[in-house]
């Protein structure tokens, strides 16, 4: 018999797979909660959306977390968590990754520094914006390919390293790389192998886990955790193993 979920369990939301390497972290952290994951794959990608569209559909998938009982949700994904200050949902702590990327290069140190992410992130210009108030020197770059890769369980063909190298090699005298996508940890072996070592790999999930096992933690016997998706269920379990190592054993569709 499956346990329903209460407001004893937190919601993630992505798009994709993304989201579940803060899933993992907060697992491998003991985090004590059971956790809700929503991907919306088969939604239209959230980086090619206007942002009207962007915000509807954020807001209904907060419905969805709010009508299982659930106040508290992460919003994982890069894209989405730009339209973060125009979603309001009374009852509900909503939190965003963009964020708690600002305050981990922040608290890096570093003063120059080049974003990796989808288009929706990095035309937003929320990351560069407030790293420049702090005096930081941001570039920024579209790499949405490597997402669709990592979406697909790719995360060594050749395909993928060409494509990664092209864009890293433009980058070489910036201090810290930032994640900007929650799929891209996936292929840090990869970036490690094409970067200077001095080279800072800042990955926002890791100040958000951080954030939630201080702040929305609590103690329960045996978590549950459900997993839900508006797409493929067959390829997110495939690919989730294949790109984070999560063994989704049961994954709920949903035509929301």
């Amino acid at each position: 018999m499956v346990q329903s979920v209460n407001n004893s369990s937190i919601g993630i939301l992505d798009f994709g797979i993304g989201g579940l390497g803060l899933y993992r972290l907060l697992r491998e952290a003991k985090f004590q909660r059971s956790i809700v994951y929503f991907s919306d794959s088969g939604f239209i990608p959230y980086g090619t959306v206007p942002k009207k569209v962007l915000l509807k559909r954020v807001e209904k998938i907060m419905l969805f977390f709010k009508a299982k009982g659930i106040s508290k949700v992460m919003i994982a994904c890069n894209a989405a968590s730009s339209i973060l200050d125009d979603l309001h949902l009374e009852g509900m702590e909503i939190k965003g990754i963009i964020g708690f990327g600002i305050e981990k290069v922040i608290e890096s140190g570093c003063h120059t520094a080049v974003l990796f992410g989808g288009g929706r992130t990095v035309r937003s210009v929320i990351y560069r914006k407030e790293l420049e108030k702090q005096g930081l020197k941001i570039k920024q770059r579209i790499t949405q390919p490597l997402s669709i890769y990592i979406e697909a369980g790719d995360i060594s063909s050749e395909a993928l390293r060409k494509q990664l190298k092209n864009y890293l090699s433009q980058y070489k005298s910036e201090q810290a790389l930032i994640l900007a996508c929650t799929h891209y940890p996936a292929i840090l072996p990869l970036i490690k192998e094409m970067i200077s070592p001095s080279m800072l790999i800042i990955d926002p999930a890791e100040k958000a886990v951080e954030w939630i096992c201080n702040h929305w933690n609590s103690t329960f016997l045996k978590p549950i955790d459900e997993f839900y998706t508006t797409g493929n269920a067959v390829r997110m379990k495939s690919s989730a193993m294949k790109t984070f190592g999560v063994d989704l054993k049961s994954i709920l569709t949903t035509a929301l």
